[in-house]
């Protein structure tokens, strides 16, 4: 679900296009078993993302959390943790959208163009 900064594609004229890893689902209150393992899964691809140097791109709605405001902001603090474990032992990089592509275009000199 990580992938590779050649995989961001810039089409000329357009914005850059990042995928998404994966989109963190509403907690459900009516399955702990299946709580534990979506959360699990983040946390196993966070890592991988970070020990081979890619990018991992988590989204949700805010509103989501409205199931379960609680158990849904403990996950989200446990997803906090393991990327402050990350960036300290791997230097893993927490940017919204907008930084992602100024890192590319600044460590590429340009903007990244797979399609001229």
């Amino acid at each position: 679900t990580s992938y590779s900064r050649e995989e961001i594609m810039q089409y000329p004229d357009e914005p850059m296009i990042i995928p998404a890893s994966r989109i963190l689902r509403p907690f459900s209150i009516s399955s702990d078993f299946l709580n534990k393992i979506r959360l699990s899964r983040v946390l196993h691809e966070m890592d991988y993302a970070a020990k081979n140097n890619e990018f991992y791109h988590l989204w949700w709605h805010p509103h989501n959390f409205g199931n379960d405001p609680e158990n849904s902001l403990k996950e989200l603090e446990l997803i906090i943790q393991k990327f402050k474990e990350l960036r300290d032992t791997y230097g893993m990089q927490s940017l919204h959208m907008k930084g992602v592509s100024e890192l590319l275009k600044m460590e590429k000199g340009k903007v990244i163009e797979r399609w001229k």
